[in-house]
């Protein structure tokens, strides 16, 4: 009978091993306890982690428990002027509930909501000192929002990715009870304050980045166990934006010998696996699995059978190979410093702009943003980044009424937008391009309500 891996209690339950708001793809063992370990770390570490994500998630298209997209506080710039309001991504800026300006002196909404305030805050003696009723459509708009990057570098962060790594190590070798081995890894997830070594290092080495995005899908979550001469440790990569380290044992363990093994969980409810073998297992596979080939531009370099292609996740395998060809070279360390905040923000952006290029996200804005019944004008003035180019795609596919809507058909539609070297760089000009494209059609609005019917027909 399986018991708390962290107590041994025998009243345990199903704990989501990456928290269900940080993955679409979800992966549980019946192993914690309830009330001691699975509610309290939900109820601390985790909860602080996923909250601070709230921007991230959303954008990743992340539901919660709840099966609703975390709404986040943005700032709302109207003229001169800027407001504050909790959105989700694709809803509507403006709504009957009026937004307040950073002192709380300004509201901001339909005319007959402000109004009524207005004569409310009169009938308490307070002066209203003026109205005044604008066009939004002829308003320069724009949406910013803040992020909070100790959701990677922190106290809270750490014990999250401990207890990821630990739970997942104990999925992939089965363990349902609470070892002494583990003694180090287990304080450290359970304590708020932690005295002892460091278990948890964040990984600096840009390369290892490169070659983990490089070998994965956009945004996922990835697990790769390794041993060395001391220990035996987990190499976890955090949608891709932070990588940390986390020692599970301080010295091998006859109990746990086949130490390489990889996971990735991807954001569109796909998991992919190198299964687990030695490290001389390993090597051995890669000696007949590879053969030296001359590629044009690199040289020789090896490259799976055609039989491992078919049968393995070859890119995870070649992931692994890097990993100990360099592992003697990777920097880390255990206190976040500028290196580390300029690598969280770099990936981060990299993150959020290579997230609009998929059906699943175009379905959501095609959802939520795009009214079914009421007549849409969209504002010349608005700057809204990401909206502009969804009404863009959406615009396209009621204009083209393609036999097909996937991503491939997004693909083709944004390669007009790339430069000689195939990026899209997207600026205030090329926003205003794309929104001049859209209002030059007179019917517009007709066009992006037949996209939007094409768009919601697609059956993910």
């Amino acid at each position: 009978m399986s018991k708390c891996i962290y107590c041994n209690s025998h009243d345990v339950s199903e704990s989501d091993i990456i928290p269900v708001a940080l993955t679409n793809t979800k992966i549980t063992k019946k192993n914690v306890c309830t009330l001691k370990h699975n509610n309290v770390f939900g109820n601390t570490f985790e909860s602080d982690v996923i909250n601070k994500l709230s921007v991230l998630r959303d954008q990743l298209d992340i539901k919660g428990k709840g099966k609703k997209y975390p709404e986040s506080l943005f700032d709302v710039k109207v003229g001169d002027s800027i407001f504050k309001r909790k959105l989700t991504k694709h809803a509507p800026i403006f709504s009957s509930r009026p937004m307040s300006s950073d002192d709380e002196k300004t509201k901001f909404g339909p005319i007959e909501i402000i109004e009524k305030i207005a004569e409310s805050e009169k009938q308490k003696g307070k002066a209203i000192v003026e109205f005044k009723e604008i066009d939004v459509n002829n308003e320069e708009i724009e949406q910013q929002f803040k992020i909070d990057l100790t959701a990677f570098a922190s106290r809270s962060a750490k014990r999250l990715i401990a207890k990821m790594a630990y739970e997942w190590f104990c999925y992939v070798y089965n363990i349902e009870e609470y070892l002494t081995d583990f003694d180090d890894i287990v304080n450290y997830i359970c304590k708020d304050e932690w005295l002892g070594e460091e278990l948890v290092n964040y990984v600096l080495t840009k390369e290892l980045y490169t070659s983990i995005k490089q070998s994965t899908e956009h945004g996922s979550h990835t697990f790769l166990a390794y041993e060395n001469d001391s220990s035996i440790n987990i190499l976890v990569s955090f949608f891709d934006i932070c990588v940390y380290s986390v020692k599970l044992l301080d010295k091998p363990n006859l109990r746990f010998t086949r130490n390489c093994f990889v996971q990735e969980f991807q954001l569109v409810t796909k998991r992919k696996t190198l299964p687990q073998r030695s490290l001389k297992e390993f090597q051995q596979f890669i000696k007949e699995s590879f053969v030296p080939t001359y590629i044009p531009g690199f040289g020789v370099y090896p490259y799976p059978r055609e039989e491992i292609r078919d049968k393995y996740e070859w890119e995870l395998i070649g992931l692994y190979q890097w990993f100990i060809l360099n592992q003697d070279y990777i920097k880390m360390i255990d206190t976040e410093n500028n290196e580390l905040i300029e690598i969280l923000i770099d990936n981060y952006t990299e993150v959020l702009n290579g997230n609009l290029l998929h059906i699943r996200n175009l379905k959501r804005f095609a959802l939520e943003a795009i009214n079914e019944v009421e007549n849409i004008q969209l504002n010349p003035n608005a700057y809204g980044g990401e909206k502009i180019l969804f009404y863009y795609l959406v615009f396209q596919i009621g204009k083209q009424m393609p036999s097909e809507v996937n991503d491939a058909l997004i693909k083709e539609i944004l390669s007009g937008m790339a430069n000689t070297q195939n990026e899209i760089i997207f600026s205030r000009d090329l926003e205003q391009e794309l929104l001049n494209e859209i209002l030059r059609e007179k019917d517009y609005a007709e066009i992006l309500k037949k996209g939007r019917e094409k768009i919601l027909a697609v059956n993910l």
